[in-house]
Order: structure tokens, then C-alpha cells, then sequence
């Protein structure tokens, strides 16, 4: 039910979580929130490296499902930051290390997550927004447009290696100086994410293209469309 879909919410589905050998591990059912949007949320927290299925049933409708995993978990060793370009209008260079496993093929995207407030009409006001970024690595394998990065172990498989960033500083100008928590999230994306958003970017790039062949977005849900996949995160 997301703000802004022309897609109606199913109000009247059972989902069913399942696990490796199918067996039942939580069945949920619809809820809302104090917006009354409709919503599907489970208590089942998944562990790295298990595979799920997730079943959804409508009366009449044939059963939708997928399955995917959560990938194994990819820790940052380090972050390192420029703080000399610590100057309102100057790019703050960032660098961010972690260990490629080498056993399988990984995929990865960064987020940053800034927590911030300002004051107006002397009332504080608090938000969270995405940080935009560029990845300035030569030679990398990774589609991305806007806050979107998607990245895989090509050319680093089994390595140590460094994501380099370049953030945009912005600050807030007011009558205070503006503190803000910053979270620099490392995702270990699934195979089935990756294909998801590489194809729903490269659609979106060639939307306003009218010579453009038409792009299929992929999808892994059998009998419906769009995405079950997991990722697990490391948070800096």
C-alpha cells in the first residue's frame, strides 16, 4: 500500500512464511496503521544464509510465492573520511573497507542515512533523509541513477577491498548550527535484488527514449509480479 501506487491494497490475503523443507514458520494477516494503510507485517526475524518462501493466498486466485535468501553478511572492517573538506559546499570524500567473501558471487549497495533537525518558527523539527553519493571507483561493475547503487565482486571476488564515496555536504543554514547522526549502511544484496533494480533503473533511464527497445523488469514471484529478496546489513 505505498503512498502514490495506482495499485489498489489487498486487504483480504493470508501470507504464509516458510521455510527450507516447508514447513509453516509464521502465517500473517492483514492489519493497519493509524494512516489505515493496510499491511502485511510479520514477528519472524530471517537469519543469513537461510532460504524463505513466501506464499500469498487470495480466495478464488491461484497462490503467489517466491523464494530467496538472506545473503551472508559482509561486515565493514573501516571507514575513513576526509575531514579537511569538512566545509560547507566542498564533496567529503569517503572511504569504506570490508573483506569480499570468496566462496560465492556478491552483490552490494550502500546507503547513508542521515538523522537531522531544523528549527522553524521556533519549533524543532526532526527528519530522516537518504544522502545522495557518487561511487568514484574506476573500473567497477555498477548500475545506479540517483540514491540507487548496485555493485558486484567482479573485479574484487575473495578480496580485500575499498568502496571510494564522494558525498555532497549539505548543511541547513538557520540561527543554529544544525548536529546530525549520519548511518553508513553496507548491504549484502541477493542476486534476485540486484537483477530487480539493474532492470527497473535501466527501464526508468529509457522511459523518455522512444527509439528504445522495451525493458522487462525482472521479477521472482510465480504467478504475479515483482520482487522477494533479501540482504543483510552492516551499519556504520
Amino acid at each position: 500500500d505505498a503512498q502514490g501506487s495506482s495499485f489498489w491494497p489487498v486487504g483480504n490475503a493470508v501470507v504464509t512464511i516458510l521455510d527450507l523443507n516447508n514447513q509453516v514458520i509464521e502465517t500473517i494477516t492483514p492489519s493497519s496503521d493509524k494512516f489505515n494503510h493496510v499491511l502485511y507485517k510479520g514477528k519472524t526475524k530471517p537469519l543469513p544464509g537461510q532460504s524463505y518462501t513466501v506464499q500469498v493466498s487470495i480466495k478464488d486466485e491461484p497462490i503467489r510465492q517466491a523464494i530467496n535468501k538472506v545473503p551472508t553478511y559482509v561486515p565493514i572492517t573501516s571507514v575513513e573520511m576526509d575531514s579537511s573538506k569538512l566545509i560547507d559546499g566542498e564533496p567529503i570524500e569517503m572511504k569504506v573497507n570490508f573483506k569480499d567473501p570468496a566462496s560465492e558471487k556478491n552483490y552490494y549497495t550502500i546507503k547513508i542515512i542521515e538523522d537531522t533537525f531544523y528549527i522553524a518558527n521556533k519549533d524543532t523539527v526532526w527528519y530522516t533523509q537518504e544522502i545522495f553519493f557518487e561511487v568514484v571507483n574506476q573500473s567497477l561493475t555498477s548500475d545506479e541513477t540517483g540514491l540507487e547503487k548496485l555493485i558486484n565482486d567482479s573485479h574484487f571476488n575473495g578480496k580485500e577491498y575499498t568502496f571510494h564515496l564522494k558525498l555532497h555536504n549539505r548543511y541547513i543554514y538557520g540561527p543554529k548550527i544544525v548536529p546530525r547522526n549520519t548511518r553508513l549502511i553496507l548491504l549484502s544484496i541477493t542476486e534476485e535484488y540486484y537483477r530487480y533494480f539493474s532492470t527497473k533503473i535501466l527501464q526508468e533511464s529509457k522511459s523518455y527514449d522512444p527509439f528504445a527497445q522495451p525493458v522487462q523488469v525482472f521479477t521472482n514471484i510465480e504467478n504475479g509480479l515483482g520482487i522477494f529478496a533479501g540482504y543483510s546489513s552492516s551499519v556504520v
